[in-house]
């Protein structure tokens, strides 16, 4: 506890007096209160045969061991104690007892300096919503409508896959109008049902307008990424599977350029929608692989940007590889015990292959200054975090990597 040394001189009608002490008890002056081990008063002035004044009380502490001076003899004896014998006088009243004092030190605790300590935050990546357009012309008939409704049917019930958000649409027929989704997108585990049952409700037959499937799959994408209730920042996606050629005496193109040039169409555009192609056995790869190339995706599927669905298995897989990459490298602005956190004091760490060292990646401006690294969406009012695409591609090819958002003290 602070110790603090004070004296307190007082005046009164028996003399001078003058009190010393610590605040180890309360300070005792005089014939107040007294405090721990006041110090002793200094002789009074002469008074004549007054009595002495009593001793203080003690106020919290011991008493002090310098009580009241007594008024002085008639020969001027030492008041007792006091140092310093006071002076003949006539008889003086009896010693006023003086004021209370009360000289507690309250100063309250010592000031200590406002705690800041760093929040880490590993963050999880936006949500995927995946938008299976598929061909139910009648070539899907028999095995490989089959696999096609085993292969979705395991990835919508895969436990790894909950918190994904599905829809699933058909395109056949004559028409050439772009189709809306027979089931609309909601959320696993809860909606796998849904989509199993209208798949198993539906059977291969008619045409092939590819044009159909593919239009209506971006339009439905782009219009529910920009539906207010739909979850914030949530990326949608296009999983076309075909097994054949394109066909539709009513649609506009049936051509790998024409259709490429739908999918970058919607790639381009805001919001953004990538197309990924699946091809059943029959399928014109070269036609799927235009699509792709469009709608900017690749399943690294040998020479072929679509992937392969020759067997059950085979699907399985490559809605597997879609979705890891789809999976958006984009991150919510975190939110810490203190709130949405100043921009400033953001710093994105990366640990690789779960190596529990992890590395501060660096910040860039915006998109366009980007290689490595990261970028707010908006270096003022950030809404989300983005990884650039060389630490986006190395992210997602590390399993076992891990990204923290690191939120440090201001100034810091």
């Amino acid at each position: 506890m602070r110790r603090l040394l004070a004296c307190v001189t007082l005046v009164t009608s028996a003399g001078l007096w003058v009190g010393c002490g610590t605040s180890g008890g309360d300070v005792g002056f005089g014939p107040g209160v007294a405090g721990g081990a006041g110090g002793a008063g200094t002789g009074g002035e002469s008074g004549g045969a007054g009595t002495a004044g009593t001793a203080g009380t003690a106020g919290g502490g011991t008493a002090g061991s310098g009580a009241t001076g007594g008024g002085g003899t008639s020969a001027g004896g030492a008041g007792v104690g006091g140092t310093t014998a006071g002076t003949s006088g006539a008889g003086g009243g009896t010693q006023d007892a003086g004021p209370d004092v009360d000289f507690n030190y309250d100063g309250g605790p010592d000031p200590i300096p406002d705690a800041c300590a760093s929040e880490t935050i590993v963050p999880d990546p936006l949500p995927i919503a995946l938008n299976f357009v598929l061909d139910k012309s009648g070539s899907m008939t028999g095995t490989k409508w089959n696999q096609t409704k085993a292969a979705v049917s395991a990835f919508v019930n895969d436990p790894s896959n909950a918190g994904d958000y599905v829809a699933v649409g058909y395109f056949n027929g004559t028409s050439c109008s772009p189709v809306n989704p027979s089931v609309n997108m909601g959320q696993l585990p809860g909606h796998a049902s849904a989509i199993t049952t209208n798949m198993n409700a539906n059977s291969p037959t008619g045409y092939t307008p590819t044009q159909a499937g593919l239009q209506g799959g971006i339009n439905y994408c782009k219009s529910y990424m920009s539906n207010p209730s739909s979850p914030a920042g949530i990326k949608c996606v296009v999983i076309l599977m075909s097994d054949g050629l394109p066909e539709g005496a009513n649609c506009s193109t049936t051509s790998a350029n024409g259709l490429q040039s739908i999918a970058a169409t919607g790639l381009s555009g805001t919001p953004s929608v990538q197309t990924f192609t699946v091809g059943m056995p029959g399928a014109s790869f070269g036609v799927l692989n235009a699509i792709a190339a469009g709608g900017g995706t690749d399943c690294m599927n040998g020479s072929n940007r679509a992937c392969d669905a020759s067997n059950t298995q085979a699907f399985i897989n490559a809605l597997n590889t879609i979705k890891k990459a789809a999976l958006s490298c984009e991150y919510a602005m975190p939110t810490t015990s203190m709130g949405i956190p100043d921009p400033s004091t953001v710093e994105v760490n990366y640990a690789p292959m779960g190596s529990g060292n992890p590395m501060p990646l660096p910040k860039q401006p915006n998109a366009g200054s980007c290689g490595s690294g990261w970028f707010f969406d908006d270096p003022i009012n950030p809404t989300k975090i983005t990884l650039c695409p060389n630490t986006c591609d190395q992210v997602k090819n590390d399993n076992q990597g891990v990204i923290a958002v690191e939120v440090k003290c201001e100034g810091s």
